[in-house]
């Protein structure tokens, strides 16, 4: 693990800021008019998108499947519904990406 880090961690770093970039400029453009994805920027919402919800599953402390079956749980805590919406952007996203194959 240290070795992967010490020779890939500046190079993903650098992916991460460019991919958080290409959202950040596309949901500035949206405020404007409609915005259709390149094939680039579709990939660094999909990027973006889960590392948004592994990050935010981390800090909720869930580790197994199953836990957006608790409909009472996801009417209960804000972040555990924002974790859910997330995961729907991010299923519908790679749904029509993959519909375009």
């Amino acid at each position: 693990n240290e070795e992967f880090e010490r020779l890939m961690g500046p190079e993903l770093d650098t992916s991460r800021v460019a991919d958080r970039s290409a959202v950040e400029t596309t949901l500035e453009e949206a405020r404007r008019s409609s915005v259709i994805l390149s094939p680039g920027e579709a990939e660094a919402w999909l990027l973006v998108l889960n590392e948004a919800r592994l990050a935010l599953a981390a800090r909720l402390g869930i580790e197994e499947e199953g836990w957006g079956e608790d409909e009472a749980a996801l009417a209960s805590n804000p972040t555990l519904a924002f974790l859910h919406y997330l995961t729907y952007l991010h299923g519908e996203l790679t749904m029509v990406l993959m519909e375009r194959l």
